[in-house]
């Protein structure tokens, strides 16, 4: 939001954007209404954030994301817990401003709305502003101009309102001019590596050695958790690919919704066969959603009466029993998707035992019922088991300790020149600080060394291996105040200082209008359709 906000010359043509197509099917007067018969979704002071408003603008935003990105959409993110939330706080955030705006008794003079009216190209016609299709447009979507014009009156005056904060972002020239400089800087470096388990004495790893550390050690040479599932997968997308719409269907679905289809250089509705592609796949996309959120509603009672089988559930909903093959508790992946909430879920005792998992949406439109066929316990490993594991750890301990007894040694040769014939240097690289050729600790460690060059450091990387570099010079990159690169950067640090400003007076404005959000409203619009 506070993007759009900082484009003055846009604003009110982005407010018309992001607005008009909340209101499209159901107008001004329900976007605005919240009494006792409205479920709430959130509140803002005295304001309402109802469900039904809040499924709306998930509602529009996918469709404007199904059109910009075709079939390459995922009709799934419109229950993906994030993305509601997401566009939850955007109404939030709209509610915060409006209030605050009414609190301070901002308004807006009715020569300026017209001024902002007539500056919509949508609403001109040769140039010029033509109420005929201004009133054409208005009704095309739903709108009244006494509706339209309360709507964007409202809107003008928190622009008014937040205009300050976004003009009071300045960033000197000089200063980005500097930042992008640092960025850009290359140093030219050699690395040599030495690892910790080369290091080690070979005729310190006996075997009373390596049995004193198996001991010392016992409890991390453990064969983990195994079992065998089995389960049932419900996937939104599997049942769409099963659905065929009639012509009836898609009809009636072209005829319920038709501004979706609208062209925006011309403004007019794009003929039902040219979109019927569109309209199967959004009809498919939404029965297939219906029938997921049914089945997803009943499946958890059905798991619990089967206890600890299958069957009757997968032939109650027609699905079919998948089984895995023996695998790590801490490695399951089902349907190709790793779920921490599976896992932990794996880990009860109760799911040991074989009794049906409540079901898990693994992803969204994913949804899993799960049991354990089969678990294996933890086991310790013998020494001999362990033996190679215990060879290697106890080789990298010796070997650390040896190194931060020799790496100050080395380090203080290279600085006076010398050679060290222990070290061998990889060939030379160009490093910038966003490189990811080397650990980003160690680039951290390299751009803050300072002259003369040559210079020499030694790091440990968190395994006991020794990184040494050499960093032969710098580059400085020749920028100018008016390179593009600048000119980009620039702007990216205004949007950065920028957002922080913004977010910091929203929390100025949710201690004056507090904000509550009731989270059983969030979970019912992600389980539903």
């Amino acid at each position: 939001m506070f993007e759009v906000i900082r484009r003055k010359r846009r604003i009110a043509q982005g407010i018309l954007l992001l607005l008009i197509l909340p209101f499209a099917f159901f107008g001004i007067e329900r976007y605005f209404s919240g009494g006792p018969n409205h479920q709430e979704a959130a509140k803002v002071g005295d304001a309402v954030v109802t469900t039904a408003e809040l499924r709306r603008a998930v509602e529009e935003r996918t469709a404007q994301l199904r059109q910009r990105f075709g079939e390459n959409f995922d009709a799934r993110i419109a229950r993906d817990p994030a993305f509601v939330e997401m566009m939850l706080r955007e109404l939030i955030e709209r509610r915060l401003v409006q209030a605050e705006a009414a609190r301070l008794g901002v308004v807006v003079t009715p020569e300026a709305l017209q001024r902002a009216i007539a500056s919509f190209p949508a609403f001109q016609q040769d140039g010029k502003f033509s109420y005929p299709r201004y009133e054409a447009v208005l009704r095309a979507q739903g709108l009244t101009p006494k509706a339209f014009e309360a709507m964007l009156a409202q809107d003008l005056a928190v622009q008014r309102l937040v205009e300050p904060i976004a003009q009071g972002t300045i960033v000197p020239r000089e200063q980005t001019l500097h930042l992008v400089a640092q960025q850009l800087e290359e140093r030219e470096v050699s690395v040599a590596v030495r690892a910790a388990a080369d290091e080690a004495d070979p005729a310190a790893l006996t075997e009373e050695a390596l049995r004193a550390y198996y001991e010392k050690n016992a409890a991390h040479y453990v064969e983990p958790a195994k079992v065998r599932l089995q389960y049932l997968l419900v996937d939104e997308e599997e049942i769409g690919r099963g659905l065929t719409p009639s012509e009836a269907d898609l009809r009636a679905l072209y005829e319920q919704a038709p501004e979706l289809f609208r062209d925006p250089a011309t403004q007019q509705v794009r003929p039902f066969e040219e979109v019927r592609e569109a309209l199967a796949d959004s009809w498919r996309s939404r029965q297939a959603r219906r029938r997921y959120g049914e089945v997803r509603e009943e499946l958890g009672n059905a798991v619990f009466e089967a206890i600890d089988r299958l069957e009757p559930v997968a032939e109650r909903f027609g699905l079919k029993i998948h089984e895995t093959a023996l695998m790590p508790l801490e490695e399951v992946e089902l349907a190709g998707v790793k779920s921490d909430k599976l896992i932990s879920a794996l880990k009860e005792t109760q799911a040991q035992g074989g009794q049906n998992l409540e079901p898990i949406e693994l992803a969204p439109g994913k949804l899993a019922a799960v049991r354990v066929a089969e678990y294996v316990p933890p086991r310790p490993l013998s020494f001999d088991e362990a033996r190679a594991r215990v060879t290697q750890d106890l080789a990298r301990e010796l070997g650390r300790e040896r190194l931060r007894e020799r790496a100050p040694q080395w380090l203080e040769r290279l600085e006076k020149g010398e050679a060290v014939p222990e070290l061998s240097w990889q060939p030379k690289r160009s490093l910038t600080r966003a490189s990811n050729a080397l650990p980003p600790e160690l680039v951290d460690e390299i751009f803050k060394a300072t002259p003369p060059w040559p210079r020499h450091l030694a790091w440990e990387a968190p395994n006991g291996d020794r990184w040494f570099v050499r960093i032969e010079g710098v580059r400085q990159p020749q920028l100018q105040a008016d390179d593009p690169m600048v000119q980009f950067a620039g702007e990216r640090i205004r949007s950065v200082i920028g957002n922080v400003e913004w977010r910091g007076w929203l929390k100025t404005l949710e201690a004056r209008h507090p904000v509550v959000i009731r989270r059983e409203a969030l979970q019912e619009l992600t389980a539903a359709p």
